[in-house]
This record gives C-alpha cells, sequence and structure tokens, in this order.
C-alpha cells in the first residue's frame, strides 16, 4: 500500500539527547562522581566520531584517558576503559581506511588489557586481553598480514582459555586457522581446527547450534590433513554425543543456510565476517 502509507521522521537529535540524559545523571546522581562523569566523556566521545570531528574525537579521548588514568591507581578495574576508548579510537581509524594509526591504537588497546593480567579476576582480564588481541588481530587480517594476525589470533584463543571462555576460545582457533590457510600454512591451519574441535564437550548442543562453532567443524571436515589425528569415528563420535546423531543433517544445512543468507558458495567458508556468534 505504497500509495497510502506514510514515513514520518521526527526532528529528534537521538545523539544530543543521550549526551544530555549522560549530563543530567552525571549533575544529579553523585554517588559515584568519577563513573558519571567518565560517562558523559564517552557519550560525547562517540558523538564526536559519528559526527566525524577529530578536534573533538581528539579532546573528549584525551579527557577519557585523564579520567581513567587518575581512576586507575585506586581501582584496577578502570583499565577496562582504557581499552573501551582504544577501541573506539581504532575503530573509528578502521572506518577512514588508517589502518597504520588504528593498529597504533590496537596495540595500546592490549597493552591496558595486559596490565590487568594476574591482577584482576581471570573472568574479566583473560576476557578484557581476549577482545582486545582479536581487534588486533581484525586490522592485521585487513592489512592481509596473515601470519601476524594467526599469531595474535593465537594469543587471544589463549587468553580465552585462561578464562575458559570456550566458545570464543573456539572462534578465535577458527579465526587462527582461516588465516593460516591465507598464509599456505594447512597443517598449522589444521590443528587450530583440530584444538578447536576438541572444545565440542565443553560447550552446550544448544550453543554449538547457535553460535558460529559449525564454521569450525566444517573447517575441519574439508581438511584433509586432519585424518591422521582425528578418524572419522571420533568425530563421529564426539558431535552424535554433543550435537546429536543427527549432526550431519545438521552441518548439510547450516552450511546450505550460510550459502543463502551470507553470499558463501557451498565449498567457501573464507570471510570472517560470517561470524555469527
Amino acid at each position: 500500500y505504497q500509495k497510502e502509507t506514510v514515513s514520518i521522521y521526527p526532528p529528534i537529535d537521538m545523539d544530543g539527547a543521550t549526551e544530555q540524559l549522560a549530563e543530567q545523571a552525571a549533575n544529579e546522581d553523585r554517588s559515584d562522581p568519577a563513573a558519571s562523569d567518565f560517562r558523559l566523556a564517552l557519550t560525547r566521545l562517540m558523538n564526536s566520531v559519528k559526527k566525524e570531528d577529530a578536534a573533538q574525537t581528539d579532546l573528549h579521548a584525551r579527557k577519557c584517558l585523564d579520567m581513567a588514568l587518575v581512576n586507575v591507581k585506586k581501582d584496577l578495574n578502570w583499565l577496562s576503559q582504557f581499552v573501551t576508548v582504544y577501541t573506539i579510537l581504532y575503530t573509528d581509524r578502521i572506518n577512514h581506511k588508517d589502518l597504520d594509526t588504528a593498529l597504533y591504537f590496537a596495540n595500546k588497546a592490549v597493552e591496558a588489557a595486559q596490565m590487568g593480567e594476574g591482577k584482576l579476576d581471570p573472568s574479566l582480564s583473560g576476557r578484557l586481553l581476549g577482545s582486545s588481541l582479536v581487534g588486533k588481530a581484525s586490522i592485521q587480517v585487513r592489512k592481509s598480514d596473515w601470519n601476524d594476525a594467526a599469531e595474535t589470533y593465537r594469543l587471544g584463543a589463549d587468553a580465552y582459555a585462561h578464562c575458559k571462555d570456550y566458545l570464543m576460545q573456539a572462534e578465535t582457533l577458527r579465526m587462527c586457522g582461516w588465516c593460516w590457510e591465507k598464509a599456505y600454512e594447512t597443517e598449522r591451519a589444521t590443528e587450530c581446527y583440530i584444538e578447536g574441535f576438541r572444545l565440542a564437550d565443553k560447550l552446550s548442543s544448544d550453543l554449538i547450534r547457535h553460535s558460529s562453532y559449525p564454521l569450525l567443524l566444517l573447517k575441519l571436515l574439508e581438511s584433509r590433513e586432519r585424518q591422521s589425528t582425528v578418524s572419522n569415528e571420533e568425530i563421529n563420535s564426539v558431535l552424535s554425543h554433543t550435537i546429536g546423531k543427527d549432526w550431519e543433517d545438521f552441518l548439510y544445512e547450516y552450511k546450505r543456510n550460510l550459502g543463502k543468507y551470507h553470499g558463501m558458495d557451498q565449498q567457501n567458508m573464507d570471510d570472517p565476517s560470517a561470524n555469527i556468534q
């Protein structure tokens, strides 16, 4: 009913409204002034990035980092705010195709996250380091630095293993293997897929079915080099237990739907953007 339908776009400045709410909260809730002031500065930073205002982005980024520097001396949990700011900055640089500067900020995020190792709870420090390493690796992928990206993903997988986030560990191993394939290191790629496969018993069937984990399984099944280490019998035994006896039908449908919904042909799982956790 195109002729009877009207689209109405109310003149609401959502970014401005969000900033006003953050400012109001900072003024009214003084129970934790450091957090309130930082939240306002962070909101302004994100808005300046959206507006592509480089001067304001630099200004508010410096304010955020200065606040974090003051507060981290009293509470190491503020290390996560350094990672947040640097992530915003490197994402902005990626969008502007300035990959060298993006990599600089990604390295700063990794450095901040590493400072939490052995000091913060592993459930936080591991995920903080893992996510910052994955961000760095994504930039190396864009630069086609396959060996460096693979090594960075490897470190990310180790970080996720440390905090027992097995799904992200498997996903990072998949990306590590994908990078090794790009570098024509198929044996090393297969090792990553095998390591990820052997995490299957740590994941629930529901989690496997509704995550990117099947992509790793498909890569493993495609590999000719895995047969000397992982037999068809072992794969059948593990996947029958974790996914169900219909695991082959499930993977067939999963693969078919990738081609249907993600523009990927039957044999090509060669796209990191297919991460559908």
